[in-house]
């Protein structure tokens, strides 16, 4: 799912515009796509080559992750508008998972405590992310990234004495709503204009990128440790979701002290969760 651009094959970046941690994003209902380049955010902490995306899409694969198809375009040249191109590393294509406009007849939303708290399917497919994401970790050297930034942005909500319902999100998880339709062609990825990507209630992820724990020198070496303890704390959030439905996930969340941390704060914002799920009913 990788091909390499170095003829003057311009990638046209049209629809709504957003920007995450890694990458700019644009959504084009039109065409039924979603484009992603690499940001100057991303830059810094993650490694920002169009191999490193295709190892991380191949280590989920091997672990059986369902994603969202895409295909990545290396030394991609792009163009937002205007006559002006640029030069990215790489390009990042995937299939539009529902539509930005709330009025498209496909619609999807990112997984959120409510859809567990009524779903024990919704439940299951945590499930199986959370240990394809444990087996990632052991096998690969890598980290599964599922909450993005909820990790650090919940954290006002659960300590607030202001809050009293809260329902937090797994950002990276999207939730077909509908049967997901694909209305373009992405040959590198296998998709044909109508193919049904996914069927209403089943769960993808959307970010294919991983933390990497491989780093070297100060910097990387700082890095690396802010890595490993985000990580520590996106697994030990999940294991305590999970674990308050009565699965077993075999995480410890006692080893570190983030994970103490982490199991403390869930610990004090489960009531809050759960009267939002109650009062969603």
């Amino acid at each position: 799912m990788f091909e390499t651009y170095d003829r003057d094959d311009v990638i046209k970046l049209k629809g709504a515009q957003t920007s995450g941690s890694e990458h700019d994003v644009w959504m084009d209902g039109e065409r039924g796509l979603v484009f992603k380049v690499p940001n100057t955010f991303g830059k810094v902490w993650q490694k920002m080559s169009a191999e490193k995306a295709q190892r991380d899409l191949e280590s989920m694969q091997r672990a059986g992750v369902k994603f969202i198809p895409q295909e990545t375009r290396g030394n991609a040249l792009v163009r937002n508008g205007g006559d002006i191109c640029e030069r990215t590393r790489y390009c990042t294509i995937q299939i539009l998972y529902g539509m930005p406009n709330p009025h498209a007849s496909q619609q999807s939303h990112a997984l959120t405590y409510v859809d567990l708290y009524h779903d024990v399917a919704m439940q299951r497919q945590l499930l199986e992310f959370f240990l394809q994401g444990q087996e990632i970790r052991e096998r690969d050297g890598l980290g599964f990234d599922m909450l993005g930034g909820q990790i650090l942005s919940m954290v006002p909500s659960i300590v607030s004495p202001f809050a009293k319902e809260i329902n937090p999100k797994v950002s990276n998880l999207l939730v077909a709503d509908t049967d997901i339709v694909s209305i373009s062609d992405l040959h590198v990825a296998g998709v044909k204009k109508g193919d049904i990507i996914a069927k209403k209630g089943e769960v993808m992820q959307c970010d294919t990128r991983m933390y990497d724990f491989d780093r070297k020198g100060v910097v990387g070496r700082a890095i690396r440790s802010v890595l490993l303890k985000l990580q520590d704390a996106q697994d030990s959030t999940i294991s305590s979701v999970l674990e308050s439905f009565n699965f077993k996930t075999g995480f410890d969340t006692d080893r570190t002290w983030v994970r103490r941390m982490v199991k403390t704060l869930f610990e004090r914002a489960l009531p809050k969760m759960r009267a939002y799920a109650e009062s969603a009913i």
